[in-house]
């Protein structure tokens, strides 16, 4: 069989998936909605949204420092600077403050002066020198503005995202310390058969080991499910209906290993 089929050329693991969804609504099943629990955002990598995650606050929520220096009005710097064409410009001491990255621009200035560039000189002032684009201090030059990454209200994690690190990073920085994910749905394993015995039990003539119920709990928690494996169960129809009903009073899904076939003991 090829990876894709001719039915509209999709991969065969999608038709099939259609075709069992079809073949549930057929048959009256209808999926509910989806419920969800709210989790700590440390807790949720791997989680599914529940409900999008918008900002509750802007980022930075003022403008900001984009550099360690010093931060000044461009006016200032060009009023101090004159007509002259030397590459540096003394300030004074009351004409800049002392700035690192992410702090607040103090109220009145518009631009932050690399600390590479500033020497501290007399009475407190500071020798600024080199130009940045032509000019001694651009504007706006080394300034992260108000909501420059984003603005509250802004949608930062859409539904349905698998929560990856860098999700759960960019929804705290929007003000969310818990995240509304969808419920992990219960998956119910039940393996079937008299000759199949538990993980290490000792193997007579004819048994085998049941591998497949650790291989599809293993693809469940993969998957982000919580499984439950049962007792392997006899070759027996009423055991079976049994333990099928109360697994599917818990369950969202319940798989049932083998006994699909033609055999004697084939009951499920």
């Amino acid at each position: 069989m090829s990876d894709t089929s001719r039915a509209g050329d999709r991969p065969a693991p999608q038709l099939a998936y259609a075709r069992w969804t079809d073949a549930l609504a057929r048959a009256g099943w209808r999926a509910e909605p989806v419920v969800a629990e709210h989790v700590p955002a440390a807790e949720g990598l791997g989680r599914v949204t529940a409900a999008p995650v918008h900002a509750r606050g802007p980022l930075p929520r003022s403008d900001c420092a984009a550099m360690d220096g010093i931060a000044v009005a461009v006016a200032t710097v060009a009023a101090a600077a004159g007509a002259g064409d030397d590459d540096r410009v003394v300030l004074p001491q009351g004409a800049f403050e002392w700035i690192d990255t992410g702090d607040p621009m103090p109220a009145g200035t518009d631009t932050v002066i690399e600390r590479e560039r500033v020497v501290p000189w007399d009475h407190g002032g500071v020798l600024v020198t080199g130009r940045a684009g032509g000019d001694l201090a651009p504007h706006d030059r080394n300034v992260r503005a108000a909501a420059e990454d984003f603005a509250a209200g802004e949608l930062l994690v859409p539904a349905g995202r698998r929560l990856r690190p860098a999700d759960l990073a960019v929804a705290v920085a929007g003000g969310h310390v818990t995240l509304a994910v969808a419920r992990r749905p219960a998956v119910a394993i039940i393996p079937t058969g008299d000759e199949i015995r538990p993980v290490g039990a000792a193997l007579r003539r004819g048994d085998f080991t049941d591998t497949n119920s650790l291989m599809l709990a293993a693809r469940c928690l993969q998957a982000g499910a919580r499984p439950a494996v049962s007792a392997v169960q006899p070759d027996d129809p009423d055991a079976l209906a049994s333990e099928i009903r109360r697994s599917a009073a818990d369950a969202d899904l319940v798989l049932v290993i083998a006994g699909s076939s033609r055999g004697r003991g084939d009951h499920t």
